[in-house]
């Protein structure tokens, strides 16, 4: 059974979150710290298609951050943590995979077959991909909440 699966259809972040993530913000001890924890929670599946990990070079589960998000305050607040596989968490940054194939870093046809994927996942849970309108990517107006604190690339931490 798969969980945590509306963590696919979340949004990407709109750009004034691009380089501001709780990692930075917790330092690496912390984030380690909690990393650790999560791992072992998951044991070698991925928390979100319970796929197997061997954790192998190559073949390993990654961390990512769960947010609950606010349109109407434009926050992205941290939830917690989860590790997923590199296919989940290549789907959950689609953004950054589009731009990987127009750099020719990697093939369209790898692209496709991550969203295939992950677009199959969601529709067998009768979900689907959530966007923000376009200029809602681009406001500058977003934050991440974290401890109380507001963080934005344009404005750093308040």
């Amino acid at each position: 059974m798969m969980q945590n699966i509306d963590v696919l259809a979340q949004t990407i972040l709109p750009r004034s979150l691009h380089g501001i993530n709780p990692r930075s913000i917790m330092g690496n001890s912390e984030w380690n710290k909690q990393k650790k924890k999560v791992q072992q929670e998951a044991g070698n599946h991925c928390m979100i298609c319970n796929d197997y990990v061997s954790h192998m070079p190559g073949d390993y589960l990654e961390c990512h951050e769960i947010y609950e998000i606010d349109v109407a305050k434009r926050e992205f607040s941290l939830k917690g943590l989860i590790c997923i596989c590199m296919k989940c968490h290549e789907f959950i940054h689609h953004g950054r995979l589009a731009r990987l194939v127009a750099e020719r870093k990697i093939t369209k046809s790898y692209y496709e077959q991550i969203m295939i994927r992950g677009n199959d996942l969601l529709a067998n849970s009768g979900l689907k991909k959530q966007n923000l309108p376009p200029e809602e990517i681009r406001n500058p107006d977003w934050y991440l909440l974290y401890n109380g604190k507001k963080y934005s690339v344009s404005k750093g931490g308040e």
